[in-house]
């Protein structure tokens, strides 16, 4: 069948008319897919937005009247459902619709209004477990699904935590098995099992989605891959995640869905949804003891780039003990003059001497750019390397050398660890986009097979960084030791393994060296057993380790041991992208108790000139270490202190996790070239930016304590969100023009949320007014090139900020709101030697996935009720939040009352059971002036602490909608009362006309607003 043009072109608006919507959906609320930095962008990625302007436009053009009659429709739904629950429930008075998710139908949060009844869900705490509360969430969402708008078999578990008594249940709505983008529905209890609120942002209407892809999850990673210039992944990978997801897309008031396969790619910065019927790219996102003893401690700066450098005990790192007398593996320690046998050389991969040109004339003109080859290896004179005689070529496949099969038999004692010597150079385009991405690059890598070569895992590669191993320190040999610990690639089956050393893809902008390799081993290293998850050794608090006299299963201890160390931990990992990762190691122990301090208390200083240098030693040890600079050592330390400190308030807390999976952030310190930002992304790794040094520039991020703060609190605080996908209306949002690419940008309160909580913490780290640092004023010290600060969240200098008067644009911005607020009340509480009561209360009332200030300030209040429960600092909360116009949401007002006469209207209503309202606002308007969910016409006026009004001057014979609200003492509206409609009259003619009509918009703490323009 023919397709018309005109139908082809309409099909080609429709499919990239996705790119708009979901762009300013996903990249402004997806925060599980969303890359947080320090800076402000200057602009953010995007694509075609032409359809989605035409399809707003299309929209708004159906005229006020109807889209006024959709609204209406929408209401009265919402009304009736509301009823039918409080007929269920059998206590009108019980229950209180907080507020409205409009998008949805659903009602966002419902709280207690009165207290539980005596009794009630006892029999759940007393005999029962959690698995209660889920099948009584379950229960109740079945029972009340005209008002949740789905039943039980469109709901999935994703959490039940505990903190401080209350209990939280959530669940994410799924059609089909397939989660659904934005769903949330969560229940709070209190510590006797008795429901306290409960919420929803589920979708309905789902039901002719057609749920069957037409491509799979390897065609959307190569259309993906293609999409950004690289060699496509036939699989996930360890740094890879996917998922098909059900995207709910608004236009104006109307809700459309679409399957996408949702694809996390390697490098953690870029989220992509890609349509899985149609193959479109739709958009892409944004988004880290008795035996063997001894110290590790290194060099810190304390607070600022310029500070005298403290040596301090670097905790929680990881320490291996190896068995260097039985080596799993152990290749080219000695020169042969035949290739080691049965190795597999691809390409210009090759053994022998290397043997680097005198003439570098030819190498330049073909592009050659580092390092030359070396001119010996490690040990002797032989290596294998690629191309021993020069560089490697541009767009070049991926070529390998590849090991004979490994034979190995995993123990419960020990873990192989993967050592060798490498001399590499790799380049890569010095272009980059503002979050650092390389526009180009040239990869090496170090890979694992556990199954004969079918499926190989990557060790190690360079991503997107440049490597020139003998440029890294000077007077140093350039041969640079590796360390792996390879386990994680094995299973409990295997009887063999294979490595391979990849050189390529490369690009077509330069050529360095390549690999050269020597000294390959694979040692035992001893399993802690009280180390489930890693089965490793580390250091305690203050940087001491200690290893037992025994070796499970022999029963001699190993003569010949290894101990060694990077800087990698349990909670973090540390990488420096313009030069070594710091390394330690002692060689050659024969001693089970070895205690030498001249070996086992290391200190890693980054000023110590021979920090590269094995001293020599009778007893032939040797010791290998080296650190490059202050950057690693302070990202090491400053994130373990402040995780150190969130443990000690918070036992519960177990460091960083994202969608159940423990385990290090991996933190890059001189990220990119001159890169002026720090960022963190949800694949659970912070980039710091080596800064560009100029006037109105910024210095080395990774040299401030505040700025490690901040960016590793966006980690702990997306922790508390990894549970869910972001809801579709997480409060106030705004809509702006990007000034760069003139595209739409959105902006939420849940984006102000977290870099609110980023500087909170950076500053309550910092703050230190005895040695006269003031913690409150972020990005200080010298960083900002020319400028005293970055942003100050101390009210005592500027004028504090108001909710919403304030809120704009810029997420950065306002977050200040936010965080003024929490140090102002920090600040009260310090005033009485109490400080660390509010940084107990902020970070746990982030257990609640709060999305609006008012909602945060909600679970504040709750944590200090049942953590203190100290009515004063109670008020004292509410009074600096209500300070910055957060507040929590006053009852609406019932059962208003009109009555008419001329030309005015008397309107009476019931105050609530609310003992905040100081006072009421009555609206009105013409019915003619029609109200939008963009703009309400209604005139404002204030009653006072009364509950009656009465409006005068209005014109006979003209229909008037009018509505209250209460307002508390901070200027916070609570929802509409009921609508109530009047036409005044002149008594000599007609009667007057009065009706009700019941109204649910929403108060001004969740305002519904994902809308273009």
């Amino acid at each position: 069948m023919m397709i018309s043009e005109r139908r082809r072109r309409r099909w080609w608006q429709s499919a990239a008319g996705l790119l708009l919507l979901l762009s300013v959906i996903l990249a402004n609320l997806g925060l599980a897919g969303t890359v947080l930095a320090f800076l402000p962008p200057s602009e953010q990625p995007g694509g075609n937005y032409t359809y989605f302007v035409q399809r707003s436009r299309e929209k708004r053009a159906r005229g006020k009247r109807e889209q006024a009659a959709a609204k209406e429709t929408a209401r009265e739904l919402r009304r009736q459902n509301w009823q039918r629950f409080i007929r269920r429930q059998g206590n009108s008075g019980a229950w209180q619709v907080s507020s409205w998710n409009t998008i949805t139908g659903t009602p966002h949060r419902v709280s207690r209004i009165t207290p539980p009844s005596f009794g009630e869900g006892v029999w759940r705490r007393l005999f029962g477990s959690e698995d209660e509360l889920i099948d009584y969430a379950t229960r109740f969402v079945e029972e009340n699904k005209d008002l949740f708008r789905l039943g039980e078999s469109e709901i999935q578990l994703v959490r039940v935590a505990e903190q401080s008594g209350i209990f939280y249940v959530d669940f994410q709505q799924v059609y089909q098995n397939i989660p659904v983008y934005g769903s949330r529905i969560w229940f709070q209890f209190d510590d006797s099992y008795r429901l306290l609120s409960f919420g929803a942002d589920s979708y309905p209407g789902i039901e002719e989605l057609e749920t069957r892809p037409l491509i799979d999850e390897i065609k959307a990673r190569q259309i993906v891959s293609e999409h950004l210039g690289t060699s496509s992944p036939a699989e996930s990978d360890g740094e890879s995640q996917s998922e098909l997801v059900i995207l709910p897309a608004r236009f104006e008031d109307d809700l459309e869905y679409f399957l996408v396969w949702m694809l996390d790619m390697p490098g953690g910065i870029w989220r992509y949804f890609v349509d899985a019927r149609s193959g479109q790219i739709i958009s892409r996102l944004r988004r880290s003891r008795a035996g063997i003893s001894g110290t590790i401690r290194g060099k810190v700066l304390p607070q600022f780039y310029n500070d005298s450098p403290a040596e301090v005990g670097l905790p929680d790192l990881y320490v291996y003990l190896m068995n260097k007398n039985e080596p799993i593996f152990q290749a080219l320690f000695e020169d042969s003059n035949t290739p080691p046998a049965n190795w597999k050389a691809q390409g210009l991969w090759g053994y022998g001497q290397p043997t680097p040109p005198a003439d570098l004339s030819g190498l330049m003109a073909s592009g050659h750019g580092g390092p030359l080859d070396p001119d010996r290896g490690h040990t002797g004179q032989k290596v294998f390397g690629y191309n021993l005689a020069g560089d490697y070529t541009n767009l070049m496949r991926p070529t390998y050398l590849t090991t004979p099969p490994i034979s190995f038999t995993p123990s419960s004692g020990s873990k192989p660890i993967l050592r060798f010597w490498r001399w590499l150079g790799v380049y890569k385009e010095y272009s980059e986009d503002d979050s650092g991405n390389r526009t180009s690059f040239d990869r090496a890598s170090v890979e694992i097979s556990a199954n004969r070569g079918i499926t190989w895992d990557t060790v190690w590669s360079n991503a997107t960084s440049q490597i020139e191993d003998p440029f890294y320190l000077e007077g140093s040999s350039g041969w640079n030791l590796q360390l792996f610990d390879v386990s994680p690639f094995i299973n409990d089956s295997s009887q063999e393994i294979r490595l391979r050393w990849g050189m390529g893809p490369t690009d077509s902008s330069g050529i360095f060296s390549g690999w050269n390799i020597d000294d390959i081993d694979i040692l035992e290293s001893l399993i802690n057993p009280n180390d489930t998850v890693r089965g490793n050794f580390k250091t305690d608090a203050s940087g001491n380790f200690q290893f037992p006299a025994t070796w499970p299963g022999k029963n001699v201890f190993p003569n010949k041991l290894v101990i060694a160390a990077k800087l990698a931990g349990k909670y973090v990992e540390v990488y420096n992208e313009d030069s070594w990762d710091a390394v330690w190691v002692v060689e050659n122990i024969n001693d089970p108790n070895f205690q030498d301090p001249n070996y086992t208390y290391f200190i890693w200083d980054p000023e110590n000139p021979n920090n590269a240098i094995a001293p020599a030693d009778p007893d032939s040890l040797s010791v290998y270490f080296r650190i490059s600079s202050y950057n690693e050592l302070n990202v090491y330390y400053h994130i373990n202190r402040m995780l150190r400190y969130i443990k000690e308030i918070d036992s519960k807390y177990d460091g960083m996790w994202r969608g159940g999976k423990k385990g290090p952030i991996k933190a890059v310190v001189k990220w990119g070239d001159y890169y002026t930002n720090a960022f963190w992304t949800p694949e659970n790794r912070i980039y710091f930016g080596e800064g560009d040094g100029k006037v109105d520039g910024y210095r080395d991020f990774s040299l401030f304590a505040d700025i490690i703060y901040h960016e590793y609190t966006h980690a702990i605080t997306e922790s508390f969100y990894s549970f869910f996908l972001p809801p579709a209306d997480p409060g106030l949002a705004t809509t702006s023009t990007d000034t760069t690419t003139q595209q739409p940008q959105l902006t939420t309160e849940l984006d102000a949320m977290h870099e609110a909580f980023s500087d909170y913490w950076a500053a309550a780290l910092t703050h230190d007014p005895a040695n006269g640092i003031d913690g409150a004023k972020i990005g200080d010290g010298g960083f900002w090139i020319g400028h005293d600060y970055v942003r100050n969240i101390n009210t005592d200098e500027d004028r504090p900020l108001k909710y919403p008067d304030d809120y704009g644009d810029d997420a950065y911005a306002n977050s200040l709101i936010l965080s003024q607020a929490m140090w102002d009340v920090r600040k009260k509480l310090a005033a009485e030697g109490r400080e660390k009561i509010a940084d107990i209360i902020f970070h746990k009332a982030r257990y609640a996935g709060s999305t609006s200030f008012c909602d945060y300030l909600q679970a504040v209040l709750d944590q200090e009720s049942r953590l203190y429960h100290d009515p004063n600092t109670a008020i004292m909360i509410k009074d600096q939040f209500g300070k910055h116009g957060i507040s929590r949401i006053p009852l609406a007002p019932t059962n208003p009352v009109a009555t008419v006469s001329d030309r005015a209207v008397h309107l009476t209503w019931e105050a609530p059971p609310d003992e905040d309202i100081v006072g009421y606002h009555v609206y009105y308007r013409t019915e003619n002036d029609i109200e939008t969910s963009r703009e309400d016409p209604s005139v404002q006026k204030d009653a006072g602490n009364t509950t009656s009004f009465t409006i005068t001057g209005l014109t006979n014979e003209t229909t008037y909608v009018l509505k209250v609200k209460s307002y508390n003492k901070y200027g916070t509206e609570s929802e509409s009362s009921d609508y109530v409609y009047a036409t005044p009259y002149d008594p000599k003619t007609r009667a007057g006309i009065v009706y009700q009509e019941n109204d649910s918009s929403l108060g001004t703490c969740f305002i519904s607003a994902i809308r273009m323009r």
